[in-house]
């Protein structure tokens, strides 16, 4: 950090990989932002008389724009217009929409994927079977006996 530079601090008690500023932070990279060369992340935990607290802080260089054709953004309007759905439906061209759409969309399979549990392939010659994780026995029973 330099005397004068000007310094964006996001900081929440969630796990790194849980934590939606994760996700800004990445968009912000893509875009050309930048992270403070020393101490750009830290993540601590804290005995405290109510158990362990954890606190993970991004500090941002606040004085890198991102580039967006001829138009500048700091990170402030930058995390602006990423929280605020509404702006990014209507401006669904604009490269932030696209981060904020693509991340959507991962957490949404990721949850999806995760409720999701593999099928039993069954090979007997050249027939082939898929049983649903969840198939009923008599159900099983009468694909298997297709084979």
């Amino acid at each position: 950090m330099k005397i004068g530079q000007t310094v964006e601090w996001l900081k929440d008690n969630l796990s790194p990989l849980k934590s939606p500023h994760t996700d800004l932070v990445i968009a912000w990279l893509t875009c050309g932002g930048t992270l403070l060369k020393d101490n750009s992340y830290i993540d601590t935990i804290e005995q405290t008389q109510n158990g362990p607290k954890r606190t993970v802080t991004w500090c941002i260089d606040g004085d890198v724009k991102a580039l967006f054709g001829d138009n500048e953004m700091d990170f402030r309007e930058f995390k602006s217009k990423w929280n605020d759905a509404e702006w990014c439906k209507k401006n669904n061209d604009h490269p932030i929409a696209h981060h904020r759409l693509s991340r959507d969309n991962t957490v949404q399979i990721r949850d999806w994927l995760k409720q999701q549990k593999p099928a039993a392939l069954i090979r007997r010659g050249n027939r082939t079977a898929i049983i649903p994780a969840d198939c009923p026995e008599a159900q099983k029973n009468k694909i298997l006996a297709n084979l």
